[in-house]
């Protein structure tokens, strides 16, 4: 199936990569809009930077809604296959980043040990205290 001519004016586009198992490639979600408000899917895929097929996964313009649930699915299954969010572009909103990998914590520093007054000598805690 060669790669779609995509319609309508893209509100969304979900770039996903697999490497599991010795595989290289990519699959693009991408959500359209028509002039009457409702929405197409399209999925396309192929080797690592070269999408080349592809096909509506809609089978006529659905509600939002309805093509948001078309997108989870389409997310669940490829998130089960072992691909992993590179982008989820949304021109009205920019780009919003998959989440950060946790962080590692930092190992505890261990206290330093607290100077004691007790060995100073007179002088010098006045000094300290700002009575001289």
């Amino acid at each position: 199936m060669p790669r779609p001519i995509i319609t309508g004016t893209v509100i969304r586009r979900i770039d996903l990569h697999c490497d599991v198992g010795g595989s290289n490639k990519d699959y693009r979600i991408t959500l359209t809009q028509e002039p009457d408000g409702n929405c197409r899917v399209w999925g396309e895929y192929g080797p690592a930077g070269r999408i080349h097929q592809g096909g509506e996964k809609t089978e006529r313009p659905v509600g939002r809604g309805k093509a948001d649930l078309i997108i989870d699915e389409l997310l669940t299954e490829k998130a089960r296959k072992g691909y992993c969010v590179l982008g989820d572009f949304r021109p009205n909103k920019g780009v919003a980043k998959p989440a950060p990998a946790p962080k590692k914590p930092r190992p505890v520093k261990e206290a330093k040990k607290k100077a004691v007054a007790g060995p100073l000598s007179e002088e010098s805690r006045r000094m300290l205290r700002g009575l001289i």
